[in-house]
């Protein structure tokens, strides 16, 4: 019981050094929704921004999340249900399908809950900002997740006249990068013809903290051009973590519904209780 428990508090500790990445960001959002590109943008950019994947809803149903952290690493089968600006959730099945530990997200909130051992976590992101000194961003993985290219609290920065974009091109790939709200972001784009979104590279500044994203194996679901791996690489000091999603069944744009856990059956912790075991 205690080695199945240390793998989701594996998962979560992942989780909170990716949010140690995305700190710093106040109150306004990261870009969700492409923007119109302009005469002004450089055609790359507006090119790569004219493809991404563009949905409401989606409905991961079949995935394998593999995670290595230092020297642990572990694979689980998982689902993911995504309703765009509103909602994230994420299930660990590794029995058979049945569910045994879930995390959801929205906006404001976060609701972790540890079926295994029968508890759960229920907080503003506020709580879990105070506990570990992290603001987790809700629009920045979001928009990780949906492999999109952002500004970290800039939704209309590609369309500023005094951005700071620079676009380079060798071995048949393009380097969007710019600097923006303390991060250096770097996208890496497709050149040969499709300028699909291959990496995304944020790394805060005058700090060790680095986040990678590499998007691979694309393939259409529902009309919609998805990547089927993705990689986060994840440093920060000595923590070291890597997470790769393995998608091979997707829905997007169709009814999705967020069934409600039976808190009930459970007993409640603090953020506190649950990183101290």
């Amino acid at each position: 019981m205690k080695t199945i428990l240390n793998k989701y508090t594996l998962i979560l500790v992942s989780g909170l050094l990716l949010a140690s990445i995305l700190t710093g960001c106040k109150s306004k959002q990261a870009l969700t929704t492409t923007p119109t590109p302009q005469p002004a943008m450089h055609k790359v950019l507006s090119q790569a921004l004219e493809v991404l994947p563009r949905f409401n809803t989606a409905d991961v149903s079949r995935m394998t999340i593999k995670i290595q952290m230092n020297n642990h690493s572990f694979s689980t089968p998982a689902r993911c249900t995504l309703q765009r600006d509103s909602a994230l959730q994420i299930s660990i099945l590794p029995l058979l399908g049945i569910e045994a530990f879930k995390a959801e997200i929205t906006p404001t909130t976060a609701l972790i809950v540890d079926k295994m051992n029968k508890r759960y976590v229920q907080c503003q992101l506020d709580e879990i900002a105070a506990t570990t000194g992290l603001k987790i961003g809700y629009q920045e993985l979001q928009s990780i997740i949906c492999a999109q290219i952002f500004a970290i609290g800039e939704p209309n920065y590609f369309l500023r006249p005094d951005n700071n974009i620079q676009v380079t091109t060798a071995d048949k790939v393009h380097n969007i990068s710019f600097s923006c709200n303390g991060f250096e972001h770097i996208y890496r784009i497709s050149a040969n013809g499709t300028h699909q979104l291959l990496s995304t590279t944020l790394r805060k500044e005058n700090t060790p903290y680095t986040l990678q994203i590499n998007y691979s194996s694309y393939q259409i679901f529902n009309k919609v051009m998805f990547p089927t791996n993705i990689t986060m690489n994840i440093q920060g000091g000595k923590q070291v973590a890597e997470c790769t999603f393995t998608i091979t069944k997707a829905q997007f744009d169709t009814p999705i519904t967020f069934t409600p856990t039976p808190l009930n059956r459970y007993t409640p912790i603090t953020p506190q209780e649950l990183l101290s075991k």
